[in-house]
């Protein structure tokens, strides 16, 4: 029997009031659009192999630790070792003595992970004992963890969003688009061209898909935000600009529909 749970006043405001909190401030307008990454919720970003995602990684991270110092980043990859993405951080000298970035890398067990029930038990269990304020996976549908078997990518999705609301802390997850997109095809991306199964972009509050377009000599990095649940946006489309002493994207901007449109109505195509 299921016993009816009224909400109090008391309630209502409190939720309203949480809900409206910017708990992590940002410089960057695709995430000041919705008060910025939420605790306890998932945030994907989706793109195609060689897109920029690993460099939005390191951007958010050099954001985040500007706009919130003594946050712990819990780093969790799939491709990269240890070694080789703090090279990828030892172009900003802002994170690059961070010592509240702890990393881990899947190149360190790869035997671990054929067992699923193992595999989940030690996730969970790294997870905890970190005790980070934010939590980011790259990439999720190359992981180990998460498997080829469609079955096992959404029993992980689910487990991945379980563990965000009880640590409470923002997921932030990057994923591939499956091999039915490229880039000279010049196909505008959308959720369901994620790599595998659908579940992980039903679960997620935020999902963001990043598409570059190449106008003659031109190249144009896009972020369009396709999901932000419980949070009204003013902007849904930016355009990232890109340093190359940093090797981050160092700022973005809000640009009109018809904007984009042109990004991709005059890309280059074979």
């Amino acid at each position: 029997m299921i016993e009816k749970s009224a909400m109090t006043k008391e309630e209502s405001a409190e939720l309203r009031e949480e809900n409206d909190k910017v708990f992590f401030p940002s410089g960057y307008k695709f995430f000041s659009t919705h008060r910025g990454p939420r605790p306890g919720k998932l945030h994907t970003f989706l793109g195609m192999p060689g897109v920029g995602k690993s460099t939005m990684r390191n951007s958010i991270i050099q954001d985040l630790s500007y706009h919130s110092p003594g946050k712990k980043f819990f780093i969790w990859l799939s491709e990269e070792s240890e070694k080789d993405f703090k090279t990828s951080l030892s172009y900003d000298t802002l994170v690059s003595n961070n010592e509240n970035i702890l990393i881990y890398s899947e190149h360190k067990n790869l035997e671990l992970y054929d067992n699923l029930e193992n595999a989940k038990e030690y996730f969970k269990d790294i997870l905890a004992k970190s005790m980070c304020d934010v939590f980011i996976f790259d990439n999720i549908t190359t992981s180990q963890l998460y498997g080829e078997n469609f079955n096992r990518q959404a029993k992980v999705s689910i487990l991945l969003k379980q563990i965000a609301i009880e640590m409470n802390v923002p997921f932030i997850l990057f994923a591939h688009t499956g091999s039915s997109v490229s880039e000279s095809g010049r196909q505008l991306i959308d959720s369901n061209n994620i790599r595998g199964a659908k579940t992980i972009v039903n679960l997620s509050e935020f999902f963001y898909i990043m598409q570059m377009f190449r106008v003659g000599e031109n190249r144009f990095s896009t972020l369009r935000l396709c999901k932000s649940r419980n949070q009204p946006t003013k902007h849904t489309m930016f355009v990232l600009e890109f340093s190359e002493i940093t090797r981050s994207y160092t700022k973005d901007g809000s640009i009109p529909f018809k904007k984009f449109a042109e990004f991709y109505k005059e890309s280059n195509k074979l």
